[in-house]
């Protein structure tokens, strides 16, 4: 008995010295998280997101983050390995996904650009690749990097794209720390470290395609993912996931250059957002709020030793598919959920045509949702 008493102390002893003195690649820092919202009223528990088409990507291929569609109605899509698939309607009832092209790093937000923007040719893709990059993709298959880094430094995580008429590309560098090039591995877990860290590594940037330059619009961003333009493209929006909120960024009128806050206090990390076909928004939330991340938010050296638990052991949100619709003003009017999490991790989804598209960080498929069905659950 004494034996068995004898080592679990020593094992708790160890534990403690290793949760305490063990090296790790975050230096957290102190916040407080806002007290979660409450599942009521408008995030009463729903299965609206349970009633869905499923299109599976092919053997062995996941991840198919972010969706686009050109004019034409041709869709895109990309997994975890960098493939390409075009999404193609059969008979405007069901779709089908064939391999495009092969990218050497981690697709993840994507959209096409204007066909005025290329002299009334086929339209490019524009893709924000976490590894390598903003890129333009051609119809043939060409790949140009737009830009890979800013101020000598190579971004960290770019991570997704809005492209305005004019021509311009708002995309976010989700952390300026280059996880990715330390270590490919982290490309999962280099999100969790950053709500763990919460140092504001994330920015907002606009490349000008007229003379290739890159302006930095926002720093200080806790982990800046999804992009869109509103409607009258007189603000954009970007998502700060580390802080449960979107954030807007003035392009026009006496508020242009400046910043506040579009909508606060999520349910959950917000991954992707996108306009919807009524001038209003759609925003993936990749996971629900975590208590303990929550209780730990103003305790940065307990964070620091969470850091240097195993990856599997971080602290994440259960898995909870959840979709947001927010209107104009960035209050939320809509709430499409699946405790069930059928498709899980949900990281976008996109309106076209009166069906709404949802891509995932890790499921092997993407999934379609008829508006006028979810509407009438």
């Amino acid at each position: 008995m004494k034996k068995i008493i004898y080592l679990t102390l020593g094992s708790t002893l160890l534990a403690c010295v290793y949760l305490s003195l063990a090296p790790t690649p975050v230096t957290p820092q102190a916040w407080q998280a806002p007290t979660a919202p409450e599942a009521t009223g408008i995030y009463a528990p729903n299965t609206l997101l349970q009633h869905f088409d499923a299109y599976p990507l092919p053997q062995n291929s996941v991840g198919p983050e972010s969706i686009a569609f050109n004019e034409q109605g041709m869709g895109v899509t990309a997994d975890n390995q960098g493939q390409l698939f075009k999404i193609i309607s059969v008979d405007d009832k069901a779709y089908t996904l064939k391999p495009w092209i092969q990218l050497s790093g981690r697709p993840l937000g994507m959209q096409f650009e204007p066909s005025s923007q290329n002299s009334g040719q086929a339209q490019r893709l524009i893709v924000a690749d976490a590894v390598s990059g903003l890129l333009s993709i051609a119809v043939d298959g060409t790949v140009t990097v737009l830009s890979n880094s800013y101020a000598g430094q190579h971004y960290g995580f770019v991570d997704d794209v809005a492209v305005a008429r004019s021509g311009k590309i708002y995309f976010s560098d989700a952390t300026r720390r280059t996880w990715l090039n330390e270590d490919p591995s982290l490309a999962m877990h280099a999100s969790q470290f950053e709500v763990l860290e919460h140092a504001g590594n994330g920015r907002l940037f606009v490349y000008n395609p007229n003379n290739k330059s890159v302006e930095l619009l926002l720093d200080g961003l806790q982990f800046a993912n999804g992009v869109t333009l509103s409607a009258e493209e007189d603000f954009v929006l970007v998502n700060e996931t580390g802080s449960y909120q979107v954030r807007r960024y003035w392009l026009q009128g006496e508020k242009a250059g400046s910043s506040d806050v579009f909508s606060h206090n999520l349910p959950g990390f917000p991954d992707n957002i996108t306009t919807a076909s009524d001038g209003g928004f759609w925003l993936a939330l990749i996971k629900p709020r975590n208590t303990m991340v929550d209780m730990l938010s103003n305790y940065p050296q307990l964070r620091k030793a969470s850091s240097r638990l195993p990856q599997s052991l971080l602290p994440v949100g259960m898995p909870f598919s959840h979709v947001l619709k927010l209107d104009t003003a960035g209050k939320v009017v809509q709430s499409l959920q699946d405790p069930e999490a059928r498709i899980e991790n949900v990281t976008s989804a996109i309106e076209q045509q009166g069906r709404l598209f949802l891509g995932s960080l890790t499921d092997n498929k993407i999934a379609v949702i008829r508006l006028s069905v979810s509407a009438e659950h």
